[in-house]
């Protein structure tokens, strides 16, 4: 095989992998070095046409870019309009906006959340996400939401663990939240 071909895909998730072995000595760096590999590959137009489909839980298509045991990168579109409840995944992840806008919020849990079902939400982030935009969902703040503003809003995201098989959806105005089964989780 020639290295002389760069493979976009594949140098972002070697890119990505290298910066998590940061993580216990510098995580602010690694963070950074995953926000430059995904929006790197987020210029590289095409990537749907790169991707495997995959059943996804909250989106009207996805598409695999890259998959091992541990980390995932997708590609994601949104429906035009659609809000989806503040969430957890039950992995960490992070996205550039490949095409379009969406508002999207990132929150942190306060407190303990001893009682089932009641959870009080602060916002970490709010704002509206175009093209090239990257935004984060790690511990603390890794519960969030969104709504896609316009038609063809897609998203690069990269996953690391697996999804949890079952998430916490909020209602920060009612400090609650419900359990609910999701699909795929990887």
């Amino acid at each position: 095989m020639s290295d002389a071909a760069s493979n976009p895909v594949r140098d972002a998730a070697l890119s990505i992998l290298r910066a998590l072995e940061l993580a216990a000595s510098d995580e602010i760096e690694m963070r950074n070095q995953i926000r430059v590999a995904a929006s790197k590959l987020a210029s590289v137009p095409g990537l749907r046409d790169l991707g495997v489909k995959r059943e996804a839980n909250h989106v009207p298509a996805s598409y695999y870019l890259y998959y091992d045991s541990e980390m995932k990168i997708t590609l994601d579109y949104l429906a035009k309009g659609v809000a989806l409840k503040p969430h957890n995944h039950g992995a960490w992840e992070a996205f550039t906006v490949y095409s379009g806008r969406l508002h999207h919020t990132v929150y942190e849990a306060v407190g303990e959340q001893t009682e089932p079902g009641r959870a009080e939400l602060r916002v970490h982030d709010d704002r509206i996400l175009s093209t090239g935009d990257y935004a984060l969902v790690a511990p603390p703040a890794d519960i969030h939401g969104f709504t896609g503003l316009e038609d063809g809003t897609c998203l690069l995201t990269v996953a690391l663990g697996h999804y949890s098989p079952a998430r916490r959806y909020f209602d920060p105005a009612r400090g609650t939240y419900e359990v609910l089964p999701t699909r795929n989780t990887r």
